[in-house]
């Protein structure tokens, strides 16, 4: 049995409508304010050339301030010390080090980057026979290796770098 029942809705007062539209767009920009934020947080690495670049300028200008000291040096017109000397011998000796670090870097790069294309090309999916299958396992197994030979390269030659700057930087302050 059905009864007749009236429902009364309270009017809605204009100001309870203005708050709750404020708190929306409160809400709104917070949350836009917020992902706005956060993709501004988010950088992109450095591409491979200004790596690159940057990795030969710090070697190229440990070089020249090494040179420069040297010829001081032997000119007199700084210190003829056993600091100074000994100085001036450790950031030739980290200038050689960061140089041969580099060159396994290049190596390593080139090494994962031809892995990576066998691998590619090992694991196409033209064919799921069983030499295939290996093949694509083998190339996967070279191309891991090769990025974890790359990973280690990277880091000898990020310590390296940074001995040499501080190398570089020590040389710097005593021919000033």
């Amino acid at each position: 049995m059905r009864t007749n029942q009236t429902v009364t809705i309270a009017p809605v007062r204009k100001n309870e409508l203005r708050t709750a539209a404020i708190l929306c767009f409160a809400i709104v920009v917070v949350v836009m304010g917020a992902a706005w934020l956060g993709g501004c947080a988010v950088t992109n690495p450095p591409s491979a050339a200004t790596v690159h670049k940057t990795v030969t300028t710090v070697i190229a200008d440990a070089g020249t301030v090494a040179i420069q000291a040297e010829q001081q040096y032997q000119a007199g017109t700084i210190p003829q010390t056993a600091e100074a000397r000994n100085a001036i011998n450790d950031l030739g000796n980290a200038y050689n080090q960061a140089r041969q670090v580099w060159q396994q870097v290049l190596s390593a790069e080139s090494a994962f980057r031809d892995a990576t294309t066998a691998q590619l090309q090992a694991c196409a999916p033209a064919t799921t026979s069983p030499s295939a299958t290996a093949a694509c396992q083998s190339a996967t197994a070279t191309a891991n290796a090769d990025k974890v030979s790359l990973d280690a390269a990277n880091a000898s030659l990020s310590t390296s770098l940074n001995t040499l700057t501080t190398k570089t930087n020590s040389v710097k302050a005593i021919t000033k």
